[in-house]
């Protein structure tokens, strides 16, 4: 179900059929994490969307591709983009501040451990 929702909420700026995105994530090693992150970088180009109240689909394309770079910790090359006018300086500012902003998931276990 995860993989589902993660899938219809990317599947039109990451052009790639459920089968297949089913099967990559059957392959990794921590498919959990995985999916937690990919869970992580949709919430992100969510917040960012609603940041710039924007409902632009290109718009969501360079957000998607910002967030995902960030995930995989290409900082440096999207401020490097953004000093060569490749990027938008608001949109990867909105997609920055998302992707630190994220909640991180809760469970009740952490919950409980925390004494609360």
């Amino acid at each position: 179900m995860r993989i589902q929702n993660v899938w219809f909420a990317t599947r039109d700026v990451f052009t790639i059929i459920l089968e297949e995105t089913i099967e990559n994530f059957q392959r990794d090693l921590r498919p959990e994490r995985e999916i937690t992150v990919w869970e992580r970088i949709v919430s992100a180009t969510y917040i960012a969307m609603d940041m710039l109240e924007s409902c632009d689909q290109e718009t969501k394309k360079q957000v998607f591709s910002i967030v995902l770079s960030f995930s995989f910790g290409n900082h440096e090359q999207v401020f490097k983009d953004v000093e060569e006018g490749k990027l938008d300086k608001a949109i990867t500012h909105a997609a920055g501040k998302a992707w630190l902003n994220v909640v991180p998931p809760v469970t009740v276990s952490d919950v409980e451990d925390s004494g609360v």
